[in-house]
């Protein structure tokens, strides 16, 4: 089970936030400490990956991709469409 799905079930068994909400959060809180932020190559807000993610187009998964420096610090976050594309 993808980390989105899990999410995702997680969501619709009635707990607190959705999805969108808490992916939305998790980003949130990966810029405020200076990661950047893409989905498939393209800088993005964590708002809009979020809606990207929680939409769900049929067949359609996205996965991270952690880059991380020569220091092997995080600096961005890419979603890459692994199913759909």
């Amino acid at each position: 089970m993808s980390q989105n799905q899990y999410l995702y079930d997680y969501a619709c068994e009635g707990n607190r936030r959705t999805f969108n909400e808490s992916l939305k959060c998790e980003l949130r809180d990966y810029a405020r400490k200076g990661i950047r932020l893409s989905i498939r190559g393209r800088g993005a807000g964590p708002e809009d990956i979020a809606l990207i993610c929680s939409v769900r187009e049929e067949e359609t998964e996205y996965m991270r991709d952690y880059v991380a420096g020569d220091d092997g610090i995080i600096e961005m976050i890419d979603f890459v469409r692994i199913k759909g594309s």
